[in-house]
């Protein structure tokens, strides 16, 4: 009965791990990409405010 029960905790752990660890993943790639958006955004505003012409139509097209 312990190795049965410890067996079953054991792979009770490791289902909880591999969930924890993708919920991680899913995390860092939603920040990642949050961040590459905002960052995106920001250099292109401030490409705009400084008066590139070619920024400028381009954020005039949008």
């Amino acid at each position: 009965m312990n190795t049965n029960t410890h067996r079953v905790s054991s792979g009770g752990s490791a289902l909880a791990a591999i969930l924890s660890l993708a919920a991680l993943v899913v995390v860092v790639v939603v920040v990642a990409a949050a961040l590459l958006l905002g960052a995106g955004y920001v250099a292109f505003v401030l490409l705009d405010l400084s008066g590139i012409p070619s920024t400028g139509n381009w954020m005039g097209r949008l």
